[in-house]
């Protein structure tokens, strides 16, 4: 009779280990493998964002200093221009032609 009572008690411990398994065990992991994918995806999406954003400042900044560039370059060319202009009005202006922005010649009083 004791045999069998130890037989019963392992099989029932068997079965509560089983039930514990299935009630258990098996949704606590599969919780736990749940909420680590779930972390991992937003963890993946955090760092895909992150690398998007500095590329986009990346980018912004390289476009903000190509308009400088830009900017800078189209300045020099109006400066360099205007130099130009201004040395061609002073040599016409010694050499008594017209002034083109006002038409004057060089001792005279009155316009064109």
């Amino acid at each position: 009779m004791l045999g069998e009572q130890e037989k019963v008690a392992e099989r029932q411990a068997a079965l509560t280990d089983r039930q514990l398994d299935t009630q258990v065990r098996k949704p606590a992991d599969a919780r736990r493998y749940q909420a680590e994918q779930e972390a991992e995806a937003l963890r993946v999406a955090r760092v895909k964002q992150a690398a998007a954003e500095r590329l986009a400042a990346i980018a912004a900044a390289q476009a903000e200093a190509e308009r400088a560039r830009l900017t800078g370059e189209g300045e020099k060319q109006r400066r360099s221009a205007l130099a130009e202009a201004e040395g061609l009005r002073g040599r016409q202006a010694r050499r008594g032609q017209t002034c083109p922005p006002c038409r004057h010649r060089r001792g005279s009083t009155t316009g064109g």
